[in-house]
């Protein structure tokens, strides 16, 4: 149950609604300023592919929960030769297209990630918990925006300019 509060004011934003006065609703760019993709290492390199390399996530790794391992691993050639970035503990994955569309993840884990995956790391203005239930809640409005015929999409850009609460950081 929402805590209640003194006064509330219109969020300016249909999916939110009220707010309390002390809040903002802000888009995710302005309190997460990096917000990234991956890349994939060519399939045909089994080179790059390892039973026990370095997490690679893709979107089916997504269970709109805390992600503690991948389902596949790739080589430190693969990192190197396709310049493959990792990403840290706590941040906030989210599935961009496919059957996994709005799929969201916790990462409890460093991993690199496919292209089909938008990164949202952390920073010090919101918790990676709050930011993740945002996620969560905010996947209707995040489908609605997609945009395609046969397979919908929701872009980065789309992800950067979503509008979510947020409290001040000791209410998160």
């Amino acid at each position: 149950m929402m805590k209640k509060y003194d006064a509330y004011k219109d969020s300016g934003v249909k999916w939110i609604g009220e707010i309390p006065n002390h809040w903002e609703a802000i888009k995710i760019s302005r309190v997460h300023p990096i917000i990234g993709s991956g890349t994939t290492p060519l399939s045909s390199r089994e080179d790059y592919y390892s039973e026990k390399g370095l997490n690679w996530l893709q979107t089916g790794d997504l269970n709109n929960g805390l992600i503690t391992e991948t389902s596949k691993k790739i080589t430190p050639k693969a990192v190197d030769e396709c310049k493959m970035k990792f990403y840290p503990i706590h941040s906030v994955v989210i599935a961009m297209y496919g059957a996994t569309i709005g799929k969201v993840g916790l990462l409890d884990i460093e991993t690199a990630t496919n292209q089909a995956c938008c990164i949202i790391v952390p920073s010090k203005r919101i918790c990676p918990k709050y930011t993740f239930y945002s996620f969560i809640i905010a996947k209707e409005e995040l489908l609605l925006s997609s945009f395609g015929g046969g397979q919908p999409n929701i872009s980065q850009d789309i992800i950067r300019k979503l509008k979510v609460p947020v409290p001040p950081l000791s209410e998160q």
